[in-house]
């Protein structure tokens, strides 16, 4: 993503100019492997291992393109919805991604989080198990700050090294950033894990206003629920050119 100040203008991603300038008939699914924040390069690098690990005791013999954990016994089955937020459109786009998973799934486990505290503050999923799957308001629905992400307001366990993510954030795609962008998603103490085991597989991220270019969370949870890879979820639900799909293409439920 380019700002030219003096212009004031934004430039669509790279990855959106890919997908749509290259050639008439030519649309490919890009993502990136660009995390390196917190921990630089060893963030991608402990990236590609987890994927290495997956794919070795997955059902996915050597040479295959797909990688599936769950299909190997992997029990991420939660799916975790933040409703909770200071603007209705948390609540709406929460609903939708539920809706997604269970139109695909009736049975799926979603866990939401609603309402305010005794503060005003909105409330949110602090601990989570299992997690297949993850959406917050973020800064903007009230969390905390640019580190609520690795302080340990937000904590995993269980299975937790398989899922897909997002935030109401404008700005979580941006390197630098007062919200929680997804560097810190992806740092090796994301969601209180060591070692980089509590960090998503793959996450959409936006870098402009308003919110409502965040992709659209019933085909982006929706499709991972029914067995899509990462690229195809994330892809079919961009609705915006300030977009950036960050994992492997090829990774799935």
């Amino acid at each position: 993503m380019i700002y030219n100040e003096a212009a004031g203008t934004m430039t669509p991603s790279v990855q959106y100019q890919i997908n749509q300038w290259c050639a008439t008939n030519w649309h490919p699914f890009v993502t990136s492997i660009n995390m390196n924040g917190i921990g630089g390069t060893n963030d991608c690098s402990a990236y590609i291992n987890k994927l290495t690990n997956m794919a070795l005791f997955g059902s996915n013999s050597p040479g295959q393109l797909f990688i599936s954990a769950s299909a190997g016994g992997y029990n991420n089955s939660n799916w975790y919805f933040d409703y909770a937020g200071g603007t209705a459109g948390y609540y709406t786009f929460a609903d939708a991604a539920e809706q997604g998973v269970t139109n695909v799934d009736p049975t799926a486990t979603v866990i939401g989080t609603t309402g305010t505290n005794s503060g005003g503050t909105a409330n949110y999923t602090s601990t989570a198990t299992n997690v297949a799957a993850y959406f917050t308001g973020g800064w903007d629905g009230g969390l905390g700050d640019s580190n609520m992400f690795v302080d340990g307001t937000v904590k995993f366990f269980g299975d937790i090294g398989w899922y897909i993510m997002t935030t109401i954030d404008s700005f979580n795609g941006q390197r630098v950033t007062f919200q929680a962008g997804f560097l810190t998603w992806f740092a090796s103490n994301a969601f209180l894990g060591t070692n980089y085991s509590n960090t998503p597989v793959g996450a959409t991220t936006t870098v402009q206003e308003p919110y409502e270019v965040i992709p659209n969370p019933e085909i982006y949870y929706g499709d991972l629920a029914g067995g899509k890879s990462f690229a195809i979820s994330a892809w079919a639900a961009q609705i915006s050119p300030y977009f950036q799909a960050v994992g492997d293409p090829f990774v799935r439920k």
